[in-house]
């Protein structure tokens, strides 16, 4: 009995480290497609500036950092529509799951203001 405990523990183990290395290509081609088409999104009327992706895939799930990088303030962030915010950001949850060929793959995005000056602040974690 302790054998199979012990067998099942190693293959989920195993299997959410070959999870990330199976994607980790298709995280890197997608981070360079964002970093790329999205680095300044103009998201409703406000025009966001310098955004830094950063994406890991796990065994079901996905999680996408986006640094908004700043002097001080919050980058215009709280000019942002709650709705706006999320047409974005299912965009490109929707391209996530398009790459990796999994509709139902949720993706869980953090926001993080990443200031010069004063303390980063965390202003969006949610699952999309």
């Amino acid at each position: 009995m302790k054998k199979f405990l012990i067998i099942g523990l190693l293959l989920s183990v195993f299997t959410g480290v070959f999870a990330d290395k199976l994607y980790k290509g298709k995280a890197k081609l997608l981070e360079s497609k964002f970093s790329f088409n999205y680095k300044d999104p103009k998201i409703g009327k406000v025009t966001l500036e310098n955004l830094e992706y950063d994406l890991k895939f796990y065994t079901n799930s996905a999680l996408l950092e986006v640094e908004v990088e700043t002097f001080s303030g919050d980058g215009g962030w709280s000019k942002l529509k709650r709705d706006e915010i999320d047409d974005f950001f299912n965009l490109l949850a929707e391209k996530i799951r398009n790459e990796v060929n999994k509709p139902e793959l949720p993706v869980n995005v953090i926001v993080e203001i990443e200031k010069k000056v004063g303390e980063d602040t965390i202003v969006l974690n949610k699952l999309y």
